[in-house]
């Protein structure tokens, strides 16, 4: 009986990480709640909400961990090449910037990004004469 509790317990707490883990709110807009499909959501880019309109663009620490899998994957690809030390260091570090996007778009379909409001561009004097 006991071993069948436990498995229960272990089976609830498994959900309720997982329930922590994929969010309800990732993918929506802050602003109006709606939900914003995976074909809009841009990684280092602002898009507009579809519903609303207004600029959101996605958190800075989705996109950190984005970067930081491509950069694990590209150490196991070299790694698995047969490079070691130094060089599977350097190839590792080479091969990840093309694995973002392929991350990204695996990614985006496990675990929405959340999306946040996009702040203004940088304001500049207008010199132009």
């Amino acid at each position: 009986m006991s071993e069948e509790k436990s498995t229960k317990q272990i089976l609830k707490s498994i959900a309720e990480m997982r329930e922590q883990v994929f969010d309800q709110h990732s993918g929506e807009c802050p602003f109006c709640r709606g939900n914003v499909p995976p074909e809009i959501i841009r990684l280092r880019a602002t898009f507009s909400c579809p519903h609303c309109g207004n600029i959101l663009k996605v958190s800075g620490v989705y996109e950190i961990v984005i970067r930081l899998t491509a950069i694990a994957i590209g150490f196991v690809i070299a790694g698995m090449v047969g490079f070691d030390g130094l060089i599977l260091f350097c190839s590792g570090l080479i091969i990840a910037p093309l694995l973002v996007i392929p991350v990204w778009r695996v990614s985006i379909f496990f675990k929405r990004p959340f999306l946040i409001p996009s702040s203004e561009g940088v304001n500049t004097l207008n010199l132009h004469r």
